[in-house]
């Protein structure tokens, strides 16, 4: 008898081609840039707003850099995970002006009080950013669809490993 030939491991295949996928993650990068600079332009009018262990200046300034690390790292990293990491990150920081537009919060874990119940031009063009950034990674995510491990793995990790063929059992 003849070996059995098991079928290659199943690759993550993207539902959108290459220059669409790249244009989406541009898009997620230039949400993420503008938000971040609006946040260096916005920091030093919050300088006198401190907390425990932070001051909102210092918190603008921290998610300004964030904002763009993510941006280089996903123009420049095509993996899942850091799709994921973006996601969150841009997902976070649209979560937090809404919910400090519309919840006085307070205080809340060394952070300044950074309740603020209106828009002003800056913060909505900032915020749709966020969410604009967060939705084109959602979109790369939904299309590249999860992996399926290889027949018979219970690692999870199939598509990374080799295929191993064997004769059948006697």
């Amino acid at each position: 008898m003849s070996p059995q030939v098991q079928p290659p491991p199943s690759r993550r295949r993207s539902r959108i081609s290459g220059p669409v996928a790249i244009v989406v993650r541009v898009v997620a990068a230039a949400g993420l840039v503008f938000d971040a600079v609006v946040h260096l332009l916005l920091a030093p009018d919050y300088d006198a707003n401190r907390g425990i262990l932070i001051t909102q200046v210092e918190l603008f300034r921290i998610q300004a850099a964030v904002a763009i690390v993510a941006a280089f790292a996903l123009l420049g990293v095509r993996r899942r995970g850091t799709d994921v990491l973006v996601l969150l990150i841009a997902a976070s920081a649209a979560a937090a002006v809404l919910a400090y537009r519309y919840l006085d919060l307070g205080p809340l874990l060394g952070l300044p009080d950074m309740y603020e119940p209106g828009w002003f031009p800056l913060k909505i063009l900032s915020a749709l950013a966020e969410v604009l950034a967060a939705l084109a990674v959602l979109v790369l995510l939904a299309a590249t669809g999860r992996r399926s491990p290889v027949r018979g793995d219970r690692s999870g990790g199939g598509a990374h490993r080799a295929q191993e063929t064997s004769p059948p059992p006697p």
